[in-house]
């Protein structure tokens, strides 16, 4: 018979006890033929051969993936690539080129921000989308790879600025680009 246990809740000893049996009678079977017992949503995939699943390639429903996917990475690789060449072509052309040891060295600045800051951080983003059918261990390389290749460049291109500065005595963090940058 069911009776509130002291803590206020009903304790079914009949029903709790029976599912409960069955469990570990099921358990010590598999455990009796050498089986691992795993959840039934496990069963036949990847996870029984490695129950961590670690380094496996899980399968994903195409319906996940925008059918339209491939198109906006492209776009946004094509959109930024033309920055990429626009920011070079501008200091090629008007502003004289790049160079570290000499005034052009200022013009090293926003091409290396452009590509750190906005090409590469964007590429890292876009990792986990387009290689979703990829092993998580290896986007996850790819994805920390692209973001300290991004740090590494926007350092050059802060050293660059900094150091700009300094050799022609103005000050640093003067402005609100400086600040907000």
């Amino acid at each position: 018979m069911a009776t509130p246990s002291r803590r206020g809740s009903w304790n079914l000893p009949s029903v709790r006890g029976a599912a409960r049996g069955r469990a570990q009678a099921w358990r010590r079977r598999d455990k009796e033929q050498g089986r691992r017992h795993f959840p039934r949503e496990h069963r036949g995939t990847n996870l029984e051969q490695n129950p961590r699943g670690w380094g496996l390639r899980m399968e994903h429903s195409s319906a996940s993936v925008p059918a339209a996917l491939p198109y906006y990475v492209a776009f946004s690789q094509l959109l930024g690539l033309t920055v990429v060449a626009v920011t070079g072509a501008w200091l090629g052309l008007y502003r004289g080129g790049i160079a570290w040891e000499s005034s052009l060295q200022f013009n090293v600045h926003p091409l290396c921000m452009v590509i750190g800051m906005i090409f590469l951080q964007g590429d890292a983003l876009l990792v986990y989308r387009v290689f979703r059918r990829e092993a998580k261990r290896t986007t996850k390389i790819l994805h920390g790879l692209l973001h300290v290749f991004a740090f590494i460049i926007a350092l050059v291109g802060l050293v660059a600025v900094f150091d700009y500065h300094k050799k022609k005595g103005y000050a640093d963090l003067y402005s609100l680009h400086s600040w907000c940058g």
